[in-house]
């Protein structure tokens, strides 16, 4: 009365989204012999062959496998990078590896202990990258502000914090990024005399003041160098004093 019908499902280790096929029943024959199924009485047909039932065909579905949705990180080339502050904004990398199923998210945040967020040093756009079906990379955006304050580098980093729709974090959560020092932090030096300045010759030694500026920021000792150039009929030479 029943029999049973044995179909091997072969395991692999590729990342794939549900599978399916289906089992039909063509034909059925009966394998024994000296059945004659035009005899009839009284119009009946006295033997039946078998025949095809109705649920002839059985539907297989193989669920999805080997984090079908995808692993998310960080592009390793962009885990360490410095940028300028006048580069206005960037995006940042994010890769989908293994598979790539269904709609999927991947969470982030920033975190810094010199650079200021919310439009200060710099402003993150959202706070997830999404990746559509069969789609293996996205980008975090960041605009980096460019301000007329003086500023040595400021780091910080974005860390991914957690992933949805089936996809998981990968091994690179961290990116971190430096804004290069800006604005001169070390202050600007500057003549305050006039750029030409014309005096007699002297019969003897003369004095010639020349006052620096130092503006912007005043962090730390420097030192300046001199150089003096003479202008002779000839053409220009010139030696350090």
């Amino acid at each position: 009365m029943v029999k049973s019908l044995h179909v091997e499902i072969l395991d692999d280790d590729y990342p794939e989204g549900p599978e399916e096929f289906s089992v039909a029943i063509l034909k059925v024959e009966l394998q024994e012999r000296g059945y004659d199924f035009t005899i009839k009485e009284n119009g009946l047909q006295i033997d039946q062959p078998p025949e095809v039932g109705n649920t002839s065909v059985v539907r297989i579905i193989i669920m999805k496998n080997d984090n079908a949705e995808g692993i998310i990180e960080f592009d390793p080339k962009y885990t360490t990078f410095k940028v300028e502050e006048d580069v206005r904004a960037i995006a940042i990398p994010v890769v989908r590896l293994h598979g790539t199923y269904g709609l999927v998210t991947a969470d982030f945040v920033s975190q810094s202990s010199s650079a200021l967020p919310g439009g200060v040093s710099y402003m993150l756009h959202g706070s997830s990258v999404t990746f559509q079906h069969g789609q293996n990379l996205s980008f975090i955006n960041v605009s980096i502000i460019d301000g007329s304050e003086s500023e040595f580098e400021e780091p910080f980093e974005i860390l991914l914090t957690g992933a949805t729709g089936g996809a998981i974090l990968g091994r690179h959560l961290v990116s971190r990024i430096t804004i290069a020092k800006s604005d001169s932090p070390f202050g600007t030096i500057r003549f305050l005399n006039q750029s030409k300045i014309s005096v007699p010759n002297p019969n003897s030694t003369m004095i010639l003041s020349l006052v620096l500026e130092r503006t912007g920021k005043l962090l730390g000792e420097i030192q300046i160098s001199r150089e003096t150039l003479y202008t002779v009929l000839e053409g220009t030479v010139g030696s350090r004093i």
